[in-house]
C-alpha cells in the first residue's frame, strides 16, 4: 500500500539517537552510529520524531510500505521488556491497545438520576494553572492523568468531589511537571496561615471533671473565669505559653508589656467597671513623647 512514513538521509544523520529515544514504536534503531528505520510495519506515520532531529536528516516520504501493526509493535516492546527483566505494564497503560469489554452491562439506557460535576475551579490541566491561583489555597489537590476520566464512570464522585483537579499526561505533554507541582505547594504553603487552636469555658470544664473537680469547685472556676474574661471569651493557648509575648487586647486598645513583667499588670473593677491597670514609673512615653503621671 503507498502510505505516509518517514525517511532518514544517513548523510545528514549525526548519530545522536535523539529520534530512536523519541520513537514510540521503537521504530527506530542504532545501527553502525547511525539511524535506521527497522521496519515499515513498527512506524505509525505520525512523526514524533522529526522535531527531536537537529539536522533535518528525518523527513516524511510517500511510498509503498507494509500498513502499521500495532499489534506487532506491542509484541516487540514486550519482547524487549522480557529481556531487560522487565514486565508490562511498566509505563503509561495507554500504551496498552485492547478492546474492553464489560460482562454484564447493560446494552439498553437505564433511567438514572442526573449526574452533578464536582469540578470546582478551572482551568484543570497542570500547564495551563497559575501557580498562585486563591483556589489552591488550603485545597486538597488531586493530580490525575488526562485519561483517567474516561477509564472510570464514578471519578467526579469519587475522586473529584471535594479536591482541587489537576490534569495531565506524563507521557504525551514532554513536559516535567515536578517544578510546577513543587511551586504550587510552595506557594500554598507560605500563604496559608494557620489558625491558632483554642480553649473555650467548656473545654476548661470539661477537663475538670474529667480530673475528678468536685461541683462546688466546677462552679467557682466559672464564676471566677466569667468574672475575668467573659463567658464566651475563647482563649488562645499559644498566647498563655509563649514566654516572648505578653500582649493585652480589646476591641480598641492593644498593649505591649515585656513578658518578664507582667506582674505590672492587674485587672480591678472599680465603682462597677472593668479596668486593666498598668503599674507605671518615671519613663513613660506616649507616640514617642515623654509624658509624666501627676498625683
Amino acid at each position: 500500500m503507498i502510505r505516509r512514513i518517514i525517511q532518514i538521509d544517513q548523510e545528514k544523520c549525526n548519530g545522536c539517537g535523539a529520534c530512536a529515544a523519541a520513537c514510540h514504536e521503537d521504530a527506530i534503531a542504532m545501527v553502525d552510529g547511525k539511524a535506521q528505520l527497522m521496519r515499515d510495519d513498527y512506524c505509525d506515520g505520525l512523526g514524533d520524531c522529526l522535531p527531536t532531529c537537529p539536522t533535518g536528516a528525518i523527513t516524511f516520504v510517500e511510498r509503498e510500505a507494509a500498513a502499521y501493526d500495532e499489534q506487532a509493535v506491542m509484541e516487540n516492546k514486550q519482547r524487549k521488556m522480557r529481556k531487560e527483566g522487565m514486565t508490562l505494564p511498566c509505563g503509561c497503560p495507554g500504551s496498552q491497545s485492547r478492546n474492553l469489554q464489560r460482562q454484564g452491562a447493560p446494552t439498553v439506557e437505564t433511567p438514572q438520576a442526573q449526574q452533578t460535576s464536582r469540578l470546582s475551579q478551572w482551568p484543570v490541566q497542570i500547564k495551563l494553572v497559575p501557580v498562585n491561583a486563591p483556589y489552591f489555597d488550603g485545597a486538597r489537590l488531586l493530580i490525575a492523568a488526562d485519561c483517567t476520566a474516561y477509564a472510570y464512570a464514578a471519578f467526579h464522585e469519587r475522586f473529584i468531589k471535594g479536591h482541587i483537579t489537576l490534569v495531565g499526561c506524563p507521557k504525551l505533554d514532554s513536559v516535567d511537571y515536578s517544578e510546577k507541582l513543587t511551586e504550587i505547594i510552595r506557594e500554598n504553603k507560605e500563604r496559608k496561615e494557620e489558625e491558632p487552636p483554642a480553649v473555650s469555658r467548656e473545654t476548661v470544664k470539661e477537663v475538670l471533671e474529667a480530673s475528678g473537680i468536685s461541683e462546688t469547685q466546677l462552679k467557682a472556676f466559672e464564676e471566677h473565669y466569667e468574672s475575668e474574661f467573659g463567658a464566651d471569651t475563647v482563649l488562645n493557648p499559644q498566647n498563655l505559653i509563649d514566654s516572648k509575648r505578653f500582649e493585652i487586647q480589646t476591641p480598641d486598645v492593644s498593649i505591649k508589656v515585656n513578658p518578664e513583667r507582667y506582674d505590672l499588670v492587674e485587672t480591678r473593677i472599680i465603682d462597677g467597671v472593668k479596668y486593666i491597670l498598668v503599674r507605671a514609673g518615671d519613663d513613660v512615653e506616649v507616640n514617642g513623647i515623654r509624658i509624666s503621671i501627676k498625683e
